[in-house]
């Protein structure tokens, strides 16, 4: 399914992720706010702390509803709040942007021309909207990717190691191949591919 294309939002939202990165989230808030302060004629921002699991989804579909086309939603976190955050605004008027501070920021990577946020905080007001296909898988929504079998295992593996030892960043991900190579390599499944024409 697309994502809508918003032409001219007045309406800036960011939900962010405090745990992200090196617990980086807590702090953007303000950043965020500067720079809407400095940005003569543009509208203010509202800023959303996510609190657990799930919750970006919420507060995406919310904020979707209340503002509808009016609104840019910024996921502000790692690649798992702009999964939540998507899942959110999928199917809604609302467009979704992303402040990369996660940990892989693989979307980031994908789409937009940097992941350095001081380069990106400039240009939140002026956002460069284009629509982009979303996944539904089962219940789940994903955007850019989905994998099953040994990456989604390095996956699990690096977000607990990322529990345990936050100070490492990126760096989990080469411990978490290393461990994922060792137990069980095979998987087994059942999968459904419905062809459906693309919508966008």
């Amino acid at each position: 399914m697309a994502l809508t294309e918003v032409r001219q939002p007045d309406v800036f939202c960011f939900i962010i992720n405090p745990r992200a990165g090196r617990r980086n989230g807590a702090r953007l808030a303000g950043r965020i706010e500067a720079v809407f302060a400095r940005a003569s004629g543009q509208p203010g921002c509202r800023i959303l702390l996510t609190e657990r699991p799930g919750h970006a989804t919420e507060l995406a579909a919310e904020l979707a509803v209340t503002y509808g086309s009016r609104a840019v939603i910024f996921a502000c976190g790692g690649d798992g709040t702009a999964r939540e955050v998507a899942a959110g605004v999928a199917g809604t008027d609302s467009a979704m942007g992303i402040l990369p501070i996660g940990t892989a920021n693989d979307l980031a990577r994908t789409a937009l021309s940097t992941r350095d946020v001081d380069e990106l905080l400039p240009k939140l007001p002026h956002p460069q909207i284009r629509p982009i296909d979303a996944i539904r898988i089962g219940q789940e929504t994903c955007i850019n990717i989905t994998s099953l079998g040994f990456d989604t295992k390095v996956q699990i593996k690096a977000a607990q190691l990322n529990r345990r030892l936050r100070l490492l960043g990126s760096a989990v991900y080469p411990l978490a191949i290393l461990q994922s190579l060792f137990g069980r390599r095979s998987y087994h499944m059942r999968y459904k591919i419905e062809a459906l024409q693309p919508d966008g």
